[in-house]
């Protein structure tokens, strides 16, 4: 493996106008966020006298020089460099803002590639995913049209601390960036060479996803097999990329993985687990074996012949395609859909391991909808009377190793051992608060304890943004501003006014409410409250327009009211 390593300043780097980095369309977007912007800038802009910065390494596949522009491939480091053309563009539009136009053209330069016949084309071209917003926010047009938020706050970010600087500071901000930063640029012509020389560099303690150690694993892999094999892995990868973008990629591979080993995996041991299954499921990977006996435990593939790299990488783009599709409830079958935005509602990520298997198997809709009936149920329950959560993993995981005969019944039987008894979930329901990230939990019970009385206007199991959570007695009570415009509920309450956040948040003083009622209706002393109430076509709010007064004794008893329903309209049986 012949390999070029060279130290150069940003102004080294971006010097020769043939040449045009590009990002891979199997990369991930663009994700720096503020930290990791500012302390970039802190590094370069405290440097003293003559010292020096390095920013990190590139590696970068080379092609064959030509006449034209000559393309090198970024396998590594495309984030740092990205943020580098960021703010080189923030740089030349204050000096372009300061009237120095001769110096601006000079950065424009650097960000400029161009052939032999004088056509200009950008120095860095992103992925399919990010390109067009990097064009836009680089340009400055379209910013309400940018997808990727990231870039546009990094750019922002920039500019922002380059407008806080004096001229002079400005200028010994620019000289120690161009001159004084450096990165190290590794060049490989083999890509078989810069997928080792990737996984080389990240073995030395760099922080890596476990989503970028097995890209870089599967593509290296298939680099070392053929061409052909590289441009098909790479074709699925970037396929996964794709489905996956806004998804948690490491949650997949590790909810997938659980599902392909039938074992409970952790992110630590993801990408132990990913090559060991590797090395025992795939054809190519028979000479990995010896290195992974310590993870023996992970089990063979069902399947009676082992895959080929090609056909593992297809297997993992259907999955990711699933994966997308229960993330985003996005299946042609509508009851389907219905049924997993509630469990999005009620927090049930841990059930994604068994559902993204259930929904791989040849199962027909209405055995399906059964069991993500179940699941509701089961999450919901053990939510409420807070079972330790670190018991989903293996109940779900063992639920991917049943048979397809009788999956229903035994899913019931598992599901029935290890969730509360219908006398625990209303007991613990009866103290249960429903606040902060709790409040959709809230929303999807009130739902579909009200939803046969919803009106057009207030409906929407669906639209769960259509209706408002109503706190009847009202989240603020004794502001001076609460009192003066909307009512003095602490002299209302009297004496429960003391227990206000105690109670605030049971289930009894919750209720659904159209946006418009809820705004009007907020914070309103509760006689008012129920002038708005009686316009709300939803049965359970309506009703309580028959209450002669509110406060902790009509709480506790519509808390009790609304247990009792639950338990049996959650139930399995």
């Amino acid at each position: 493996m012949k390999i070029t390593p060279t130290s150069l300043s940003i102004s080294q780097l971006l010097s020769t106008e043939s040449e045009q980095f590009t990002i891979p369309a199997y990369q991930r977007r663009y994700s720096w966020q503020d930290k990791q912007v500012k302390e970039l800038f802190d590094d370069i802009n405290h440097l003293e006298g003559g010292e020096t910065h390095l920013l990190g390494s590139i590696v970068c596949l080379t092609g064959d020089h030509g006449a034209g522009i000559n393309t090198l491939e970024l396998v590594d480091g495309q984030q740092r460099t990205t943020t580098i053309m960021l703010f080189l563009d923030a740089v030349e539009d204050r000096l372009r803002a300061d009237g120095n136009t001769e110096d601006a053209q000079t950065i424009s330069k650097m960000v400029t590639s161009k052939d032999y016949t004088g056509l200009k084309s950008k120095k860095l071209v992103l992925g399919e995913l990010d390109n067009k917003d990097f064009m836009r926010v680089v340009d400055g047009v379209e910013l309400d049209e940018v997808i990727n938020n990231s870039l546009l706050k990094a750019r922002k970010l920039i500019g922002d601390l380059i407008g806080k600087l004096n001229t002079e500071e400005f200028n010994q901000l620019r000289y120690k960036f161009i001159n004084q930063a450096y990165i190290i640029r590794l060049d490989v012509a083999q890509a078989k060479d810069a997928f080792k020389l990737f996984e080389t560099i990240n073995n030395r303690g760099l922080s890596l996803s476990p989503t970028d150690i097995i890209k870089n694993f599967l593509l290296g892999n298939a680099s070392i097999i053929s061409g052909e094999t590289l441009e098909s892995v790479k074709a699925d990868w970037t396929r996964i990329v794709l489905l996956l973008d806004g998804i948690d990629m490491d949650n997949f591979f590790r909810q997938n993985m659980a599902g392909l080993t039938g074992q409970k995996v952790t992110q630590t041991r993801l990408i132990d687990t990913f090559k060991a299954y590797y090395a025992q499921n795939i054809e190519e990977g028979e000479t990995m074996r010896e290195e992974y006996e310590e993870f023996a435990s992970v089990e063979e593939s069902k399947a009676t012949n082992k895959q080929d790299l090609k056909a593992f990488a297809k297997t993992l783009r259907v999955a990711a395609d699933i994966y997308a599709k229960v993330q985003r409830a996005a299946f042609d079958n509508e009851e389907i859909n219905r049924r997993l935005i509630n469990l999005k509602k009620i927090r049930s990520v841990a059930s994604y391991t068994f559902i993204l298997n259930l929904m791989q198997r040849n199962m027909a809709n209405n055995d399906v909808l059964e069991i993500l009936r179940m699941i509701e149920i089961f999450m919901l329950r053990r939510n409420v009377a807070e079972y330790r959560t670190s018991e989903l993993e293996d109940i779900f995981v063992s639920l991917t190793k049943l048979p397809d005969e009788n999956i229903v019944e035994a899913v019931k039987q598992v599901f029935v051992d290890n969730m509360p008894t219908d006398d625990e979930f209303d007991a613990r329901l009866l103290k249960h608060v429903f606040k902060g990230q709790l409040e959709g939990r809230a929303k999807y019970m009130l739902e579909y304890l009200g939803y046969r009385t919803l009106s057009p206007t207030e409906m929407v199991i669906k639209s769960h943004r259509a209706v408002e959570l109503e706190h009847i007695m009202p989240q603020t009570i004794d502001t001076k501003k609460s009192k003066e415009e909307l009512g003095d509920w602490v002299s209302y309450l009297g004496e429960d006014a003391t227990f206000h956040g105690e109670y605030l948040t049971k289930l009894g003083n919750l209720t659904m409410l159209g946006k418009k009622l809820n705004i009007v209706a907020s914070n309103n002393p509760f006689e008012a409250k129920k002038i708005e109430y009686k316009k709300s076509e939803i049965a359970m709010t309506k009703i309580l327009t028959k209450n002669y007064a509110w406060g902790l004794k009509q709480i506790d008893a519509r808390t009790e009211e609304l247990a009792s329903q639950a338990t049996k309209l959650w139930s399995i049986e």
